[in-house]
Parts: structure tokens; sequence; C-alpha cells
């Protein structure tokens, strides 16, 4: 390199320090994720014509599940035990009895099995 083109470069340099730029490239560095090894398993375990995991969502030990249903459960009694978990009163039979006289089955408390009962207006396909 001659003196005018290393008078230039050096030029160039101590612009890009007083300017706060780097010529210098900053190196990325790259993480191997293994994405296509995850899709790959992911598709073999749940999308595939024998798959591994039917019911299950998510792959947790048998006791991590427990741990989480008995979580669930505590949080469900501390939320509705009071109005919903407990035996019915006087009133919620009156209530009761009157929802089901205005449906039309006086007297009735709960649900009724009504697989055996004619259906007028049943889609012909059904039938």
């Amino acid at each position: 390199m001659d003196n005018t083109d290393e008078e230039l470069v050096l030029s160039m340099l101590e612009k890009e320090r007083q300017s706060g730029s780097s010529a210098r490239l900053k190196r990325r560095s790259v993480i191997d994720r293994s994405r296509e090894e995850g899709h790959r398993q992911l598709f073999n375990d749940y999308f595939s014509e024998n798959p591994i995991y039917t019911d299950e969502y998510v792959r947790i030990g048998e006791s991590s599940a427990v741990e989480c249903l008995e979580r669930f459960v505590r949080g469900v009694n501390e939320a509705f035990g009071v109005e919903y978990l407990r035996r019915p009163n006087t009133n919620d039979f009156e209530h009761l009895i009157q929802m089901g006289e205005s449906r039309g089955f006086p007297g009735m408390l709960g649900s009724i099995d009504c697989m055996h009962w004619e259906w007028k207006n049943c889609l012909v396909a059904l039938k």
C-alpha cells in the first residue's frame, strides 16, 4: 500500500471513530436449536399414523399430573365451594321445583333422560 492509500484508510478510520460507528462487522452467535428434529418428533408423537400420545397434550410424569390436578381441585373448592359444592337447602329445592314446573315437569328435581322421547321436529336424516 502506498502513502496515499494508507492516508485514506487512516482518514476513514478516524472519521468512523469520531462518529461512533464501527467498520467491523459484529459477529452473531448461532445456536442450533434442532428445529427440524423437534418438528419431526412432535409430528411423530402426536400426528403420525401411529401416534405415541393420543389423549395427552403435554409430556409430564404421573406425579406432576396428580399435583396439578390436586391444585386445580383446591382452586375450584376455594373459588366455588361455598356456593356450589354443598348440600342443597330448602331454597335450592324450591328453585329447582319451580324451574321444572315452568318447563312442564312438575315435581322434578334434576335432569331427565330424554333419549326415549319422540322429537316431532327431528331431522329426517336422524330418524
